[in-house]
């Protein structure tokens, strides 16, 4: 979600590995909601919708709904954010007056309206039934309240130059967006000037200082666009800087890229690789594609494999599934059932199944004061060695980046969920030894034998550290040798100088994402 100062109300809560992922039954929609108030954005997310609900109206009288209607995704919505909707029983059905304290006023003229896939329906929100991926606009204000986009012709533009803003919005005649002409474009950082476009719907100004730049449109009786971003440099800036702006185009470039990799069958090179995926698109807050997300759901991992269980807990919530019951499985249970034994999880001679282990069962909700998950996490902490770091192996003692990171990522978060185990001492080590053999070009190799940097452990690295951006070697920091590894297509090469692919770039997208948080 966009968020501007003083415009735009907003709140993102940020969770160890990924966007939250409602438990769904296997007869459930996945919808995007955004709702917007004169004050700004009130809320923009994904919501699960069951096959049915029931609310109840300002007289407290209950309505029943045997089908997945936008009302349902609205209440979904309330109860999941503390919301209260206010319901008006009418000769035309149920129609919202309020929620919270964001309440219609006629005598203004403004009423809660509400838009799918960009269409106003021709039927109440308690008659509108929701297919899988559709997008709810809900807009407190005076008709119509179209959808209003800008865009602009350049994201990175050198001091003292140009840039065109072109406003469009949805036209209802036409079902289309079109050129809108005396629209108000708002340019600042803070404090904003405003521009008007034209009948072509563009207006051109210039921008003198450095900085990053909000753009946002509106005008009388529409809604308010998403915001976009221009960044201005001058010549001499550092090239190694890669901020909030140009991390979130390398992430909306990066996963564009993976959605066209994708096969008919919805796979991305191969289903592994495609549970990493929608674990990237999840973290971003997005959706991943259907018939990815359906890929997923309908695997069936090799129970013998404990890490491929744990994928795939981690990859069906990530696409809003239950791993407690999908397809008439108890994933959770199964890792529990075949891999859980003797105080840590899989083969005794490996420790990477203990910590993505770990990771699975805690975010699919397990105790993590339970014995099983207690002894895991001191298996864990047993085998980190004394420089710090953690080996994927329970025998050797030299210890590797990637598990480092991995182990740090998985100790973190039983702090989090208040782990009685004492951690701060491991996590502090583990941090310590991460620092310590940051490369010159702000990178992370796998170990210390390897030469190159390489994209994939700077992306797991960046996901196990707080403020990656803080990390920095000869002025470089995680970011820039990522930067480096972009390619014009979008993706990420795994060392600079090769060709992207798909696993690297998923890494590194749901680190990207990570730091939007």
């Amino acid at each position: 979600m966009n968020k501007l100062s003083s415009i735009f109300l907003s709140a993102l809560a940020a969770v160890p590995f990924f966007m939250p992922a409602p438990s769904m039954a296997a007869d459930s929609v996945t919808a995007h909601l955004w709702i917007q108030t004169n004050e700004g954005d009130l809320y923009t997310g994904w919501v699960s919708v069951e096959d049915g609900c029931s609310v109840k109206d300002s007289d407290d009288v209950k309505h029943t709904f045997d089908s997945a209607v936008v009302l349902c995704a609205l209440d979904a919505y309330a109860e999941q954010e503390g919301k209260t909707l206010d319901l008006v029983n009418s000769s035309y059905g149920l129609y919202l007056s309020g929620i919270g304290k964001h309440d219609q006023d006629v005598g203004q003229g403004w009423y809660w309206l509400y838009r799918v896939n960009n269409v106003s329906p021709a039927v109440g929100l308690d008659a509108y039934e929701l297919a899988d991926g559709d997008e709810i606009f809900l807009k407190l204000g005076a008709w119509p309240s179209a959808p209003v986009t800008v865009s602009v012709d350049t994201v990175d533009l050198l001091k003292g130059g140009d840039v065109t803003a072109t406003v469009t919005a949805f036209d209802d005649a036409t079902e289309t967006f079109l050129p809108l002409d005396e629209a108000v474009v708002y340019v600042g950082k803070s404090d904003y000037k405003t521009y008007t476009t034209d009948k072509n719907g563009s207006v051109t100004f210039g921008v003198k200082s450095t900085g990053d730049y909000n753009i946002f449109a509106t005008k009388t009786d529409y809604a308010t666009s998403e915001v976009t971003h221009v960044r201005v440099r001058t010549e001499n800036e550092i090239k190694e800087l890669v901020d909030r702006t140009e991390r979130k185009r390398l992430l909306t470039s990066a996963l564009n890229w993976l959605g066209g990799q994708m096969d008919e069958e919805g796979v991305v090179d191969s289903i592994g690789i495609t549970e990493w995926v929608v674990m990237a698109y999840a973290r971003a807050g997005e959706l991943a594609p259907k018939a990815m997300r359906q890929a997923v759901k309908s695997y069936d991992p090799d129970i013998s494999s404990a890490t491929d269980l744990e994928r795939h807990i981690l990859a069906l919530e990530a696409v809003y599934a239950n791993p407690h019951n999908q397809n008439g499985e108890n994933y959770v249970q199964q890792l529990y059932n075949n891999h859980v034994h003797d105080g840590q999880i899989g083969d005794e001679d490996y420790l990477n199944d203990d910590i993505w282990g770990l990771i699975a069962l805690l975010s699919a909700g397990q105790d993590v004061n339970s014995k099983e998950l207690k002894d895991i996490t001191r298996f864990i902490l047993d085998h980190q060695l004394e420089d710090g770091s953690f080996s994927y192996s329970t025998s050797l003692d030299e210890g590797d980046a990637d598990t480092t990171a991995a182990a740090l990522r998985a100790l973190k978060l039983a702090k989090k969920k208040e782990s009685v185990v004492n951690l701060s001492v491991g996590i502090s080590n583990a941090k310590m030894f991460l620092e310590s053999v940051q490369r010159m070009d702000g990178g992370f190799a796998y170990d210390a034998a390897t030469i190159d940097s390489n994209s994939a452990t700077t992306a797991w690295v960046t996901l196990a550290l707080s403020k990656p951006s803080s990390w920095k070697v000869n002025k470089r920091h995680p970011w820039t040798y990522l930067s480096w590894s972009a390619q014009g297509d979008g993706s990420f090469a795994w060392i600079v100088g090769l060709d992207g692919d798909s696993l690297t770039t998923a890494y590194v997208a749901e680190a990207l994402a990570k730091s939007l948080e």
